[in-house]
């Protein structure tokens, strides 16, 4: 039996443990948000994102439509919103999918032990740091995968759309994957695969696909552009293939006129095997239909399609790279409001933009010229949108006004694509 005095020190010693637990509880939940000068690379569309940090955690962030942010599509997680009515189109007509789209608002962790992430038409990708490739979200591009093909056989059901829900392990042995159109993997003993559609030949034979195609071996890294895959060989020697409209692969003739891949005869647009276009490369990114080369010496060169008047001769395109900057570490090609910009950060810290998009960002200048858009940035990432994380560990991000649904379904057009971050 408690005296008084014992049993008054009792509840003075459960009453500090039930503070202290709620207190660790609470400071748990504030540490579920994710911190911004964690993130080691941005990956995505102008719809979603997946966010991994140099602790290896893999965040996910907006739309998540098809399932591609791995959380499945009645997770509690998401905003719900009103459905869509279905879009009926084609003969026989059918519905065209378009469901009650759910998104996350801000940042949520979706996996740990991750190295690398990709999107890539409505479905997502990860890479885990023992070189498994894991999979989730629309099948178009996922089909090709026999594991995807088994766990969907039990829910397609006649023309309807399915979806892989949960992260579905496909692959192993992989050191990088690229999404856009495609998504291409590039396993650690160098031989590059690919999946999707292959409507331009951009996975390096013209052929259709019914599994992941080998498109080459030795290669040491790849990179990615609508319809277009570009690689590394040998040190630097960029190879392409694929879609070639304005120059944009660095080679051929180009079409130079936007036409839709069924106008055009297959052995028209899918008859262009890779080639080398340069040499001492050490990255690319491709939008659109301008592609950007970043060469070993900070040298920046551009081909394809003018962008924002950066060609100094006036031409509308280049079949050739064309040098328009220096001293580079870093590019990209950003979709704002006020329209696109070159962007690129350099080895003194300054982020450097040339383009219309400029004025989003608060940047005088009439866009034909480089300027210069913040100072001490440590990184960015263009997905097309454009995030920016400072030195200060501050994570800044802008894009254009989405125009994907009725007012009535998402009425200030934001799903969560920029995280919750703002560009003030």
């Amino acid at each position: 039996m408690l005296n008084h005095r014992q049993s008054r020190v009792l509840q003075v010693i459960c009453l500090t443990l039930v503070v202290a637990l709620a207190a660790t509880a609470c400071s748990q939940h504030a540490g579920a948000s994710l911190d911004p000068a964690s993130v080691a690379d941005i990956v995505g569309d102008s719809r979603s994102a997946l966010l991994v940090t140099d602790a290896g955690e893999l965040w996910a962030t907006g739309l998540n439509d098809s399932g591609q942010l791995g959380i499945g599509l009645e997770s509690k997680k998401l905003v719900k919103v009103n459905q869509v009515t279905p879009i009926v189109s084609g003969t026989p007509t059918h519905s065209i999918h378009n469901p009650a789209p759910g998104y996350l608002p801000a940042p949520i962790r979706i996996a740990t032990n991750v190295k690398q992430a990709a999107i890539s038409s409505q479905a997502g990708a990860y890479l885990t740091s023992d070189g498994k490739l894991w999979v989730m979200g629309y099948e178009t591009n996922l089909k090709y995968f026999p594991e995807v093909r088994k766990a969907l056989d039990n829910q397609t059901l006649g023309g309807t759309r399915s979806n892989v829900t949960r992260p579905l392990k496909v692959m192993e042995g992989v050191k990088k994957i690229v999404g856009g159109w495609n998504l291409l993997i590039l396993q650690e003993n160098g031989d590059l695969f690919g999946t999707g559609d292959n409507n331009w030949g951009e996975l390096g034979h013209g052929q259709t696909i019914s599994d992941p195609l080998l498109i080459d071996q030795g290669v040491t890294d790849v990179f990615i552009g609508n319809g277009m895959t570009f690689y590394l060989k040998n040190d630097g020697d960029l190879y392409s293939c694929g879609r070639n409209i304005w120059g944009e692969l660095g080679f051929g003739e180009p079409l130079k006129v936007e036409v839709y891949y069924a106008d055009m005869p297959p052995q028209v647009r899918m008859n262009i095997p890779p080639q080398r276009i340069a040499t001492d490369v050490r990255s690319v990114y491709s939008e659109g239909y301008s592609t950007l080369v970043l060469k070993t010496d900070g040298k920046l060169y551009m081909l394809g399609e003018d962008l924002e008047n950066i060609y100094l001769d006036g031409s509308d395109y280049h079949t050739t790279p064309q040098l328009i900057a220096e001293d580079v570490r870093k590019m990209g090609i950003a979709s704002l409001e006020a329209g696109q910009a070159i962007i690129v950060l350099n080895n003194s810290g300054q982020l450097m933009g040339w383009g219309s998009g400029l004025a989003s960002l608060g940047v005088e200048g009439n866009g034909n010229q480089w300027a210069e858009i913040t100072s001490d940035v440590k990184d960015f990432w263009t997905t097309p949108n454009l995030f920016v994380l400072t030195n200060a560990g501050r994570m800044r991000a802008v894009g254009p006004v989405l125009d994907l649904f009725s007012a009535e379904v998402i009425k200030d057009k934001d799903v969560g694509q920029l995280g919750g971050w703002s560009w003030d």
